[in-house]
């Protein structure tokens, strides 16, 4: 099925499925749904321990009737589909982040570990905003809202009714040819090396961070993204600062910043090119400690608002952002 967003397949899969008062068990998700009973595993509850155990102690407590998690974390570790199944549970995985990389045959395939797989195409995929839902053939829920308990359909027909007409109403034509288009990009051998690249560059990058003493997560062991751990720096000033000097990076969570490699690989950034953009970072990450430390001697408030504006309107940044621009502009924003 072709949907319009990805939030949106998400919340069609699980349609597709849950009934009223039905409980969703989502181990990524730190807000899982705005529109069923969610529940997110606590921390200190070890769902992908290679015994199982806890997830097993979750399944007892909780009674979901699904599962959704990040593909790679199924792929990673296939006794969470097998307690699932053995438990009854529909599992949902999301592809988002690895879809490219599985269209590419870098990175594992989660179909056999799940029922119902959903992938973004704006992401990896290098498509526009939507998603594609992909359902296991030959199997059956009964549908929701149903009252007689012999009615059982196939788990694609479920799905097919919760996009349309559950969810949506007429096609995006516009969406589905530019879909179309980044599909059959992704089965040429010119993307598979652009997948290639961006991993290269992400392990590039995450290197020359480690070297500066960084604490880095990257989210799978191949994967374009990377969260750098600031410890004591306010992760939300190196952002702000950041974004002035022309970088973007992820939402901020746990005073932790989110990089990827997707976009900046798609202009021909190449390994080199992005140890120097972390040399960048770096200088970002100084120039607020720097600045922190000073006010500290001087007894001010350390307000965000107030540290940026000292940051600003100085020398430093100016010259951090002529480094930037120098570098970007050696790039076409369009690659033709």
């Amino acid at each position: 099925m072709q949907t319009h967003s990805h939030q949106l397949a998400r919340l069609q899969a699980c349609s597709a499925i849950l009934h009223t008062h039905d409980r969703l068990l989502d181990l990524d998700s730190p807000h899982a749904s705005k529109y069923f009973t969610a529940v997110n595993p606590d921390k200190r509850f070890n769902v992908s321990s290679a015994s199982g155990e806890a997830l097993r102690e979750i399944i007892e407590l909780v009674r979901p009737r699904v599962l959704v998690a990040n593909a790679n974390r199924l792929t990673n570790n296939p006794i969470i589909s097998k307690i699932c199944r053995a438990a009854g549970l529909h599992i949902i995985a999301d592809m988002t982040e690895t879809a490219g990389l599985v269209a590419s045959g870098l990175a594992p395939r989660p179909f056999e570990h799940a029922d119902i797989v959903v992938a973004g195409t704006q992401g990896s995929l290098r498509g526009p905003s939507g998603a594609l839902i992909f359902s296991r053939k030959g199997s059956v829920v009964m549908p929701p809202g149903s009252k007689n308990a012999q009615e059982w359909c196939s788990l694609g027909e479920a799905v097919h009714q919760s996009v349309f007409p559950g969810h949506q109403g007429g096609p995006h034509n516009h969406a589905i040819t530019a879909m179309a288009v980044a599909l059959g990009q992704a089965a040429t051998p010119s993307f598979k090396k652009y997948q290639e690249t961006v991993l290269k560059n992400a392990q590039a990058l995450a290197d020359r961070l480690r070297d500066f003493g960084y604490r880095l997560d990257l989210t799978v062991p191949a994967s374009h993204r990377i969260m750098m751990d600031l410890g004591s720096v306010d992760a939300r000033q190196v952002n702000r600062v950041l974004d002035a000097i022309g970088i973007v990076t992820g939402p901020v969570s746990d005073n932790r910043l989110h990089f990827g490699t997707l976009a900046m690989s798609s202009r021909g950034l190449l390994p080199q090119d992005f140890r120097l953009v972390a040399e960048i970072i770096h200088e970002s990450v100084v120039m607020v400690q720097d600045t922190n430390n000073g006010r500290s001697r001087s007894g001010s408030a350390l307000e965000t608002v107030n540290l940026n504006n000292c940051i600003m309107d100085g020398p430093n940044i100016l010259k951090i952002r002529r480094k930037v621009r120098n570098m970007t502009e050696q790039f076409a924003v369009v690659v033709g």
